[in-house]
């Protein structure tokens, strides 16, 4: 009995999704437009360019895009004396960097992979390596056993500043025996 009522619910609903589209001159566009997720892959809203529901809201609400997952670095050991820094920067960050530095504030600087050697003894350090940003990988030859170490992109400015764009997770790096 209740797979009649089923049975009904399904064809009166679908009575009403053609009536409604007749009188609006276009056909009904499908579930596909009114859920525009379906068919996605799985895990694709964890892709660094995915644009969720909420986040295109809140773009079109400020009229700002939202640079999250864009500007990434990561750091992983390949051998103890040898570390691989990958890293992203997007298109939305350097829009906003141009747009409050300058057309040329990507000429004027000097792009700089940033290694924090935060636990060293005696005291914490820092040194930098010049990149290419658009590579987007660096390997970075260490000795610093026992030592935690994570590393920034970022550039140097005219002025010598640091203006760093992403940091990355914490390597902790064995000590020798």
């Amino acid at each position: 009995m209740w797979a009649w009522y089923f049975i009904l619910f399904v064809v009166l609903l679908m009575m009403i999704v053609k009536f409604v589209s007749s009188k609006r001159k276009k056909p009904f566009p499908g579930i596909k437009a009114l859920l525009p997720d379906y068919g996605a892959e799985a895990g694709a809203e964890l892709t660094p360019y995915y644009k969720n529901r909420s986040q295109m809201l809140v773009e079109g609400l400020t009229g700002k895009p939202l640079p999250y997952f864009e500007t990434t670095i990561d750091l992983y050991e390949k051998t103890p004396q040898k570390l691989v820094a990958e890293w992203s920067i997007g298109d939305n960050f350097k829009k906003l960097l141009t747009d409050e530095y300058g057309q040329e504030f990507w000429h004027n600087c000097q792009p700089v992979l940033r290694i924090n050697h935060t636990n060293a003894v005696p005291q914490a350090y820092h040194r930098e390596i010049k990149i290419e940003l658009a590579k987007g990988i660096q390997e970075i030859h260490v000795s610093a056993p026992g030592e935690t170490l994570n590393t920034e992109v970022g550039v140097i400015t005219e002025t010598g500043s640091f203006i760093p764009f992403a940091k990355s997770n914490d390597v902790a790096i064995p000590k020798e025996s």
